[in-house]
C-alpha cells in the first residue's frame, strides 16, 4: 500500500495526489525508518542519474520531504545541486537566443523548488545554489522574468540571517547579486525578515564604504571615478529598497544621511550632472536614484534643512535624467513635511542664501521658485502666514526688500531671477486678500515692489524711460500682471504708468503674449476711467488707442483686441459709437480664419455687439417712458 501511495504522488491529477498524501500521513507512523528507506528506494534510484529526473518526480520528492523529513540527509542536496548544473547547461544549449520554457528549464526550476523543502538540510547549499541560479539567469538572458525567482525566494526566506550575510558579502562586486537582494528587500512578504535584520551600520560598512573606497582608488580624474562608481549607486538602490518599507532607518542614522550628501557633493557626481553620457546609456537612472534617496532623507528627517538646498541646482542643468519627480517633490511634498519651527528656520536660511554674494542668480532663482514660493503657498493655505513671516519690521517681507530686492544690491537681474521674484510677488499679493498683516506690510513697501516689476520687466534701464522689448515676453507681461494687481490692491495708479501699460497691452498680439496680456488687462482696464481724467463729452485717449489698433487691420492684433473687448464689454459699452463700426468691419475680414479658437472668439464678439444694441434699445425705451411719465405729471 505504501508503495502504491508513493507512485500516486507522481500522478498528473491533483485529486489522486491529495489522496496519496492523506494516505501516507495515515500510515507513516506504522512503518520503521529502515523499511521507509527500502520502500523509497525506487524513487531514490531515479535521483542517481540527472537524465531520469522529471517534473512529476521532483514534485513527488518535494511532497515526500514534507511528509518524511527524517528519511533524507545532506547527500540528497549534493546530488540535486549537481543535477541542477547539468540541467541548466542543457537549457543553455537548447535556447541560446530564445526565452522559451523548454523541458530542461522546467526540470531545473523544479529542482530549485525541492531545495525550499529540504528544511535545515538545505542551509549548507545557500551560497552554491544561489550562485548557480544567478549564473543561469545571466546565461539564458532571463534577469527580469527569471523562472527561478519564485522558488529561490521561498528557499532564501527560510534562512534570513545567512541570506543577508551572503548577499552583503557579494553585492559590492556583483551587480547580479545586488539585483537579487533588491528584489528580496522590495518584496512585501519574502523581504520582511531581511528588512528586520538589516541595519544602517551594515549598509554603511558593508556597502557604502567599500564602494566609495573603490571610487577613490580608481584614479584622480572624474572620468575614472565615474567609471568605477556603479557600486555606489548599487548601494543607494539597496538603501532605497529598505527605506521603502522601513523609513525609520534614515531618520535614525545620521551617518547614512551624511554619506548620501557626501556622494551628491563629490566632484565626480558634479561632473556627471553636466555630462551624463560619460557613464553610458545603461546608467542614466543612477542620478535619479540618488536624488530620490536624498528626497527620502528630507521626508525621514525634516530637521536637517540643509538637504533641501542640495538639489535645486539640478533645475539649472540640461539633464537626460527624468527630473519630474524632483519637481513634484519640491512643489507638492516638501512644504508639508516641515513643522512651523522648521519653516521659520527655512525661510531665514533662504534669505541668508539669497543675500550671499557668492550665490549665483540662477541658484537664487531656483531657491525662490522651488523652495520659498511653495512653502509660502502651503503656509498661507493653512493660515499660518503670520507665524512664518513675522509681523515685526524684521519680518521676511521687509528683509527681502531691504537685503535682496533693492536695485543697488543686484545691478542686473537675469531672466530666471526676474520670473522667480514675480512669482513670489503674486503669492504675496494673493495672500493680501486673506491676511491683513501681509496687506499692511506690502502696502508699506509697494513702491519698492512696483519699482522692481516696472524697472526690470518693462524698462531696459531703471535710469531711463526706454522700453525693453524682452526676448522672453513671459517675463514682460508677467510683470504687467503683477503691476496691475498691485495697483488695484493698493489703490496706487499713476496715470502715466497706466497709459503706458495700456498701450503695451494693446500691442501684445502674439499668441505667446496674448493670455498673460488678457490677465493683466482684466485688472488694469477697469482702473483707466477711474484714474485718467477725461473732459466730459469727449472720448478718452485709451479708447482711441483701441480704435487705432482696429483700423490697422492686423489679423493677430485684431483678434487680441476682440479678446480685450469681450472680457470687458461693460467697460467699453459707453464708447460703442467709436468702436462698433470698426469692430463690424474687422468681423467681415477676419471670420475666414479656419482656427476653431478664432471662430469662437468671433462669435463672442457678435454676441457682444448684439447685447450692446439690446442694452441701448432698452435704455432708449426706459428714457422715453420716463419722459412720457414726466410730461404726464407736468400736465
Amino acid at each position: 500500500v505504501f508503495e502504491l501511495f508513493i507512485r500516486c504522488l507522481m500522478s498528473k491529477h491533483p485529486e489522486i495526489v491529495q489522496v496519496a498524501v492523506k494516505g501516507l500521513r495515515g500510515i507513516e507512523s506504522r512503518v520503521s525508518p529502515e523499511d521507509l528507506k527500502g520502500l523509497l528506494r525506487p524513487v531514490l534510484d531515479n535521483l542517481s542519474e540527472y537524465r531520469k529526473l522529471t517534473v512529476p518526480l521532483l514534485h513527488s520528492l518535494g511532497l515526500l520531504l514534507e511528509l518524511l523529513p527524517a528519511v533524507f540527509n545532506e547527500r540528497l542536496g549534493e546530488s540535486l545541486l549537481q543535477h541542477l548544473t547539468h540541467w541548466i547547461t542543457a537549457s543553455i544549449d537548447e535556447v541560446p537566443q530564445q526565452c522559451k520554457e523548454k523541458d530542461s528549464l522546467l526540470v531545473a526550476q523544479a529542482i530549485v523548488e525541492v531545495f525550499s523543502k529540504l528544511g535545515p538540510l538545505g542551509e549548507p547549499f545557500l551560497s552554491r545554489l544561489t550562485d548557480t541560479v544567478i549564473l543561469a539567469e545571466e546565461s539564458i538572458g532571463r534577469l527580469s522574468s527569471s523562472p527561478f525567482a519564485a522558488p529561490l525566494s521561498v528557499y532564501l526566506r527560510r534562512f534570513p540571517e545567512q541570506c543577508l550575510q551572503y548577499f552583503l558579502s557579494r553585492c559590492p562586486t556583483s551587480l547580479a547579486h545586488a539585483r537579487w537582494l533588491k528584489r528580496l528587500l522590495l518584496d512585501r512578504e519574502d523581504g520582511a525578515s531581511l528588512r528586520q535584520l538589516i541595519t544602517a551600520e551594515q549598509l554603511q560598512t558593508r556597502l557604502f564604504e567599500p564602494a566609495l573606497a573603490a571610487v577613490k582608488a580608481a584614479g584622480s580624474t572624474p572620468a575614472q571615478q565615474i567609471a568605477a562608481s556603479q557600486p555606489v549607486f548599487t548601494a543607494v538602490a539597496l538603501l532605497r529598497a529598505v527605506v521603502r518599507h522601513k523609513p525609520e532607518l534614515l531618520a535614525q542614522s545620521a551617518e547614512l544621511r551624511d554619506t548620501l550628501k557626501q556622494v551628491w557633493q563629490a566632484p565626480w557626481v558634479r561632473e556627471r550632472l553636466g555630462h551624463e553620457e560619460q557613464a553610458g546609456p545603461t546608467r542614466l537612472n543612477e542620478l535619479k536614484l540618488l536624488m530620490q534617496a536624498l528626497m527620502d532623507c528630507m521626508v525621514a528627517h525634516p530637521a536637517d534643512l540643509s538637504l533641501l538646498f542640495l538639489l535645486p541646482e539640478v533645475f539649472n542643468q540640461r539633464l537626460l535624467t527624468d527630473s519630474v519627480p524632483l519637481h513634484r517633490f519640491y512643489l507638492c511634498d516638501a512644504p508639508t513635511v516641515f513643522t512651523p519651527e522648521h519653516q521659520q528656520s527655512l525661510v531665514t536660511m533662504v534669505l541668508e542664501r539669497l543675500c550671499d554674494p557668492a550665490a549665483t542668480q540662477l541658484v537664487n532663482a531656483q531657491l525662490i521658485e522651488k523652495v520659498l514660493n511653495p512653502l509660502l503657498q502651503h503656509t498661507f493655505a493653512r493660515n499660518d502666514g503670520s507665524v512664518l513671516l513675522g509681523r515685526e519690521k524684521a519680518g521676511f517681507i521687509s528683509r527681502f526688500v531691504r537685503e535682496f530686492l533693492l536695485p543697488h544690491n543686484i545691478p542686473e537681474y537675469t531672466d530666471q531671477l526676474k520670473m522667480a521674484v514675480l512669482q513670489l510677488l503674486m503669492v504675496l499679493l494673493h495672500a493680501c486678500h486673506k491676511h491683513p498683516f501681509v496687506h499692511e506690510e506690502m502696502n508699506a513697501l509697494k513702491q519698492e515692489y512696483l519699482g522692481f516689476a516696472w524697472n526690470y520687466c518693462y524698462l531696459s534701464d531703471p535710469n531711463t524711460s526706454r522700453m525693453w522689448n524682452l526676448d522672453d515676453v513671459t517675463i514682460k507681461y508677467g510683470g504687467y500682471v503683477v503691476v496691475s494687481h498691485m495697483m488695484d490692491l493698493f489703490k496706487y495708479s499713476p496715470p502715466t504708468m497706466l497709459l503706458q501699460m495700456h498701450e503695451s497691452l494693446v500691442e501684445a498680439h502674439a499668441v505667446e503674449q496674448r493670455y498673460l496680456a488678457w490677465q493683466a488687462a482684466d485688472v488694469l482696464e477697469p482702473m483707466l476711467p477711474l484714474h485718467i481724467k477725461t473732459p466730459e463729452g469727449t472720448t478718452p485717449g485709451w479708447i482711441w488707442t483701441l480704435r487705432d489698433a482696429l483700423v490697422l487691420d492686423n489679423a493677430a492684433q485684431t483678434q487680441h483686441i476682440w479678446g480685450l473687448l469681450v472680457r470687458q464689454s461693460a467697460l467699453y459699452y459707453p464708447h460703442r459709437a467709436v468702436l462698433a463700426p470698426w469692430i463690424t468691419q474687422s468681423l467681415t475680414r477676419q471670420t475666414s480664419s479656419s482656427q476653431t479658437e478664432n471662430r469662437r472668439l468671433a462669435l463672442d464678439v457678435v454676441d457682444m455687439l448684439v447685447s450692446w444694441d439690446r442694452q441701448s434699445a432698452l435704455a432708449k425705451t426706459a428714457a422715453a417712458a420716463a419722459a412720457t411719465a414726466a410730461a404726464a405729471a407736468a400736465s
